[in-house]
């Protein structure tokens, strides 16, 4: 964590009434920028704005070098701060400490009641900390190294501005944007990689995908047999919105060639999923726990790959499909999305085995039997060959799978 700074604006700051303040915060390692008045205060603010994560305010105190204290300093001071903020993009979290001495105290302390308080001290039910109180000291103390940050956290929600709207509106899943800055901090702070973990920060992945996915139910584009309880099944939330028959249900949406996602944004979360095309067949987990094998293999992969960039881009692939998402979900109601489920007549690999069937190809030069089964490439054969299937699996590569549900290894020729 990068050095700690707390602007501290009090005349009396040298006094014999701050030194338990002082002391506690100079042995635990934040430096105080003391001033005795708020305008010269303001300035090295402003000049040393990304070094500062706090400011520690006196509730009676100068507006300026000449001023004497000012009964309205807080009322003009954190309207001031609020400001900043504003014109800089930067969270300038404030604290009061005070004696608590003066005349009209409870009448001064009126004018610090702000909402933008809620968003660093709203667990603290005082209006102010005391100078003369360890234990406020203690909880004031604490609540500095909390919005340290805080103030990271502020300047992703900016950045990503456009993307935290929609997660924490009332359309998307509760929680979403936790997951999501948990990943975006260490991309953002490179002090914060230090301790990065590449497998849990791919489980955040799988995570908000989930999300994602729950979001989607909520909006009627997933049916009913893609939970598990609470739980939702990963592969078959994908198959659905991909426009794939499902594995364990007989269900599509819509007709064949119709889905949800667009081709570009299911390749991507069907290889979070998968972690990669090229080990398509590594991860089969349907749920977003891994099991123990999965897990040795995840950690492998990434111990492998050597950078944490892999990672950083699907989470970044994921803000334009939030974005994509919340368009869809404002343009297509919930009745019209329920509507969409279709019930298929049961097709299962069986149908396939032992039986025969002409060899297709089509448009794109995939040799083909049946409406759902595509024939490994490196099998011999050409359109118009008559064959009997022998091993068939589930079809599991990202650029077939949404048109054929089984893939043929084996197979005998009929004469």
């Amino acid at each position: 964590m990068k050095q700690i700074n707390v602007l501290w604006i009090d005349d009396q700051n040298q006094s014999e009434d701050c030194k338990t303040f002082r002391l506690k915060m100079s042995r635990n390692g934040i430096k105080l920028i003391p001033f005795q008045d708020w305008e010269t205060g303001k300035k090295y603010l402003i000049n040393h704005r990304d070094e500062i994560s706090a400011i520690v305010l006196d509730c009676y105190c100068k507006l300026n070098s000449n001023d004497i204290e000012n009964p309205k300093f807080l009322k003009n001071v954190i309207s001031e701060i609020e400001g900043l903020t504003t014109k800089y993009g930067k969270l300038f979290p404030w604290f009061i400490l005070s004696a608590g001495n003066k005349e009209n105290f409870s009448t001064i302390m009126e004018y610090s009641v702000s909402d933008s308080r809620e968003r660093w001290d709203k667990d603290w039910k005082q209006v102010y900390y005391s100078k003369f109180n360890i234990d406020n000291i203690e909880k004031l103390y604490s609540n500095i190294l909390n919005v340290a940050t805080l103030e990271r956290t502020y300047k992703i929600r900016e950045v990503y501005k456009d993307v935290f709207d929609i997660l924490d509106s009332d359309n998307f899943e509760k929680g979403s944007s936790s997951i999501l800055l948990k990943i975006l901090r260490p991309l953002h702070y490179s002090d914060e990689q230090a301790g990065f973990d590449s497998f849990l920060h791919y489980n955040q992945l799988r995570q908000f995908v989930e999300k994602m996915f729950k979001t989607c139910y909520n909006q009627g584009l997933l049916p009913d047999e893609c939970f598990k309880g609470e739980s939702v099944n990963l592969w078959e939330s994908y198959n659905y919105l991909s426009g794939n028959d499902l594995k364990h249900n007989n269900i599509r949406y819509g007709e064949k060639g119709e889905s949800v996602l667009p081709d570009i944004y299911s390749k991507v979360i069907g290889q979070i999923l998968f972690v990669s095309n090229e080990f398509s067949h590594s991860i089969k987990s349907e749920y977003v726990e891994l099991t123990d094998e999965e897990t040795t293999y995840v950690r492998r992969f990434f111990e492998e790959i050597g950078t944490s960039y892999f990672l950083f881009g699907y989470a970044l692939q994921l803000c334009d499909i939030v974005i994509w998402l919340d368009k869809y979900i404002r343009e297509h109601d919930f009745k019209s999305n329920r509507a969409k489920i279709k019930r298929l007549k049961k097709s299962c690999i069986e149908d396939y085995k032992d039986k025969t069937f002409t060899v297709s190809r089509d448009e794109n030069g995939n040799l083909y039997c049946g409406e759902s089964c595509i024939l490994f490439k490196n099998l011999k054969l050409n359109e118009g060959d008559i064959i009997r299937p022998k091993e068939v699996r589930n079809n599991t590569n990202l650029g077939t799978n949404k048109r054929y549900l089984f893939i043929c290894l084996t197979y005998e020729k009929e004469q």
